[in-house]
């Protein structure tokens, strides 16, 4: 590990040095004052050994905000508001938006169809701290509506290991409970259904009564509030029961919006 980790280091470093060099060709082209440079991950590091997401419990291919909060970073002499830390809310699929807006795209001048988004115009949020966006969908799983994911994988290869630990009941009722919804709404972070439980590794906790190196199948509806509580230690649900509603409401909203695909052979 020790050693895979040099080398990524090493990758970093030389992409480091290439992205300067971009930066002095800009600026001798006279182009650099026009320029947005943004660095952007889409995602937390691996859960339990290539990285650290400290102190947010999971890490990729988890809804936990180990692995659906990641940095960004943004630099242009066009900003109005800089040298800060920018904690609204945003997704990656602001960015097209924002960058179709800043450009001056505008798809019904050249008789194109702009087909519905996702994204937000998240310019103002940059440029000037404004909040642009409360909510966003983390993801919502439909049987018989979704591709077959990473997430499904997980959750077939873990009931087999779970057929010596549950009865048929169980299973049963696990098999039926695969739809899973989770979204972020203001501070408020809400799960229900069938989905991957993620805990702290030992690189991303200091606490060794926290919990460590779980991966198992959660089927517990769980709110959480990011605000007081960023690692998510503390379910709330039960003592929140109208942010519950507002959350189910949500749920349904997207449902009536879900369009079944063909799936892929």
């Amino acid at each position: 590990a020790k050693k895979s980790r040099k080398v990524y280091a090493t990758q970093i470093s030389i992409m480091d040095e290439g992205i300067g060099k971009v930066v002095e060709a800009l600026k001798q082209k006279n182009m650099y004052k026009d320029t947005l440079i943004i660095f952007t991950s889409d995602n937390g590091a691996v859960f339990g050994n290539k990285g650290s997401n400290y102190p947010l419990r999971g890490g990729k291919q988890s809804l936990f905000e180990g692995g659906v909060r990641a940095v960004s970073f943004v630099h242009s002499p066009i900003l109005q508001k800089t040298g800060y830390i920018n904690r609204n809310l945003h997704h990656i699929t602001d960015w097209y938006v924002t960058f179709q807006n800043l450009v001056g795209d505008d798809p019904a001048k050249y008789g194109k169809l702009q087909l519905p988004v996702d994204g937000v115009n998240i310019w103002g949020s940059i440029n000037q701290n404004k909040t642009a966006r409360e909510e966003v969908l983390m993801n919502y799983r439909v049987k018989n509506m979704t591709q077959e994911s990473h997430e499904h994988e997980f959750l077939a290869k873990r009931e087999l290991e779970m057929d010596n630990e549950l009865g048929d009941d169980e299973l049963n009722e696990l098999d039926e409970e695969k739809n899973f919804f989770v979204i972020r709404w203001k501070d408020w972070k809400f799960f229900t259904g069938s989905y991957k439980v993620q805990g702290w590794t030992s690189e991303n906790s200091k606490d060794q009564s926290a919990l460590l190196n779980v991966l198992e199948v959660g089927s517990e509806t769980r709110l959480y509030d990011l605000a007081t509580d960023p690692r998510e230690e503390v379910n709330i649900a039960e003592k929140n029961s109208e942010v519950v509603k507002i959350m189910y409401d949500k749920m349904h909203s997207y449902y009536k919006k879900m369009t079944k695909i063909n799936k892929r052979k």
